[in-house]
Formats: C-alpha cells, sequence, structure tokens
C-alpha cells in the first residue's frame, strides 16, 4: 500500500495496516488548527487550553504512530502508564506553552519526516541486517566447499 507523502510523492510501506493508521496521522499533522497566540496560547477560536488533555492528545499521537512500528511497546504503554505520563507532562507542556497546535505549528515538518522516515528507516535496517546475514552464510558455505574440495584432493 502507498501513503501520499506531502508533495504528493508516493511512500512505500508494505503494511496495509500500518499505511491507513501513517495515512491517518499524516492528515492530522497537516491538518492541526495552529494556535492563536493572540489569545493567550488558546486554540484558534478563543478556546483555552486544558493541559491535561493536550498532553493525552500528544501521548496518543505518540503511540499511534510507535505502536504499528515497534509493537513490543504497547507492554511498556499502557493506558494507566499513558495517563500517568499525561499528568506529568500537562504542567510541563503548560510552563512551556505548548499544545498539540503549537508542537505542529513548530515541529510539524518534523513531525511529517519521522512519519516517512522512521518506518524506511525501520525497514532499512531489517533489509540491511538480512543482506549481510546473507553474505555471512554464502561466506560460510564457500568456505566449507573450500575445506570439501581441499580435502577431497588430498
Amino acid at each position: 500500500m502507498e501513503i501520499q507523502g506531502q508533495a504528493g510523492e508516493e511512500v512505500a510501506t508494505g503494511d496495509p495496516a500500518r499505511a491507513e493508521s501513517l495515512a491517518a496521522i499524516q492528515g492530522q499533522v497537516l491538518e492541526a488548527e495552529p494556535v492563536d497566540d493572540a489569545q493567550g496560547g488558546g486554540v484558534s477560536g478563543g478556546m483555552p487550553i486544558d493541559p491535561a488533555t493536550e498532553a493525552r492528545e500528544v501521548i496518543r499521537f505518540a503511540t499511534t504512530l510507535f505502536f504499528p512500528l515497534y509493537p513490543s511497546l504497547e507492554r511498556v504503554y499502557t493506558e494507566a502508564r499513558q495517563e500517568q505520563l499525561a499528568m506529568v507532562s500537562a504542567p510541563l507542556m503548560q510552563k512551556y506553552g505548548l499544545s498539540m497546535g503549537t508542537i505542529f505549528e513548530r515541529w510539524g515538518a518534523e513531525i511529517n519526516f519521522a512519519l516517512v522516515a522512521l518506518p524506511l528507516a525501520k525497514e532499512t535496517a531489517a533489509a540491511v541486517k538480512h543482506d549481510n546475514q546473507q553474505r555471512k552464510e554464502a561466506a560460510a558455505r564457500e568456505a566449507k566447499e573450500k575445506e570439501a574440495s581441499a580435502n577431497a584432493n588430498q
């Protein structure tokens, strides 16, 4: 399955479920509402930001992104731990004026890059590992064949 990149280019993912998940996240990144600084850090429209809700949204976004890539993280980031992380993150988000909107406004391009690059990096690492293993096995077979040939000639 393919995901449309920001400039319309297609990015192969190999896993249809992951592709749909990443496409949905990428859509959220591209459609994130900017923060209206004139409203004192509220979201456009003058709604005040609840730091705990914003922290939960950031964590939900991150887990939605990383769980398909690293399924073992689901055991680590349980609902209870996500809530605990949100509660301790909320004061920091408030202190530094962060919300989903400001995060995407400030780092949207980087997040979009990560949405495409992280799956590719994982697949690249697996492909390189596979190729290295194939070379190692081929070299071992070749060495055995040479040894067998040398022993047969003696």
